[in-house]
């Protein structure tokens, strides 16, 4: 039988109050590839303790060892709010801008094995995110999460980028948590806490004009944006795959998925 080394040994030994007792103890001046051995370790005890001592670490510290604390924290499932903590860091100062954006995608994806439907309305905006990466995290994860609301806004999406072609426009008459993100755009200092909020409402574009006799008639949709070839090659294969997960229909293309969206959307 193969002998695990001495260090695994004693982080399987060890009970969490005494991992955490260690971690605090070297984690301060170990190297970078030490930090994220030492996180992995102390991920592997996964209670309220150790959720504490490693969610400040996903805002704090080298990207890569946000990264590793981040996606340790995907396997907490057992442990309430950890959600919270991973959309708190998401929306903190420290993770803003691009050097940040693979510690978003990793709490997206943490979201995602977490299976939060707590934080289903979150990840469902950012799935038309001009970000194709966060886009495409947040796809997959809706696709894990499998909020039967998520499939109006993956719907959406294939047809803001062109792939399933109707008159119909996207925004609803009646404003909801699954009109698509395109038509609903949190302003830019909203963060996830706001997003998540029951006060929160999204603001519909018009989808009205007047007429002289001062009655309105629906305005033509706009023709789509010309969507780069990344974005399709990306997110046209995700969003299909989160669909299936959650109707579990075995529809192959987005023409597919739009007849029959069209024929069982919800409040039609």
């Amino acid at each position: 039988m193969a002998l695990l080394p001495a260090f695994l040994l004693v982080a399987a030994l060890e009970d969490p109050a005494e991992a955490v007792r260690r971690f605090r103890s070297e984690y301060p001046t170990a190297g970078l590839d030490e930090k994220i051995l030492l996180i992995h370790e102390l991920g592997k005890h996964r209670v309220p303790p150790v959720l504490d001592v490693l969610a400040p670490l996903m805002t704090d510290g080298p990207v890569t060892a946000r990264i590793a604390a981040a996606r340790e924290l995907g396997a907490f499932d057992g442990v309430p709010k950890t959600w919270r903590k991973l959309l708190d860091a998401y929306g903190h100062p420290a993770n803003a801008g691009t050097p940040a954006r693979g510690v978003k995608v990793t709490i997206l994806r943490s979201l995602g094995e977490l299976h939060a439907t707590d934080a289903a309305r979150f990840v469902d905006s950012l799935i038309g995110s001009p970000d194709v990466w966060i886009a495409k995290a947040a796809i997959d994860a809706a696709g894990k999460i499998r909020r039967k609301g998520s499939v109006d806004v993956l719907v959406a999406e294939l047809r803001r980028m062109g792939e399933i072609d109707d008159e119909e426009p996207v925004a609803s008459e009646q404003p909801s948590a699954t009109v698509a993100p395109s038509d609903v755009r949190p302003p830019m200092s909203m963060g996830p806490a706001d997003i998540l909020r029951s006060d929160s409402k999204p603001t519909l574009k018009k989808t009205s004009v007047p007429l002289e006799s001062g009655r309105t008639r629906r305005r033509d949709p706009e023709p789509p944006a010309k969507v780069p070839a990344e974005r399709r090659e990306v997110l046209v294969p995700a969003i299909l795959a989160a669909l299936e997960s959650i109707a579990e229909k075995g529809f192959k293309t987005p023409a597919e998925w739009g007849r029959w969206w069209r024929a069982n959307r919800r409040g039609k």
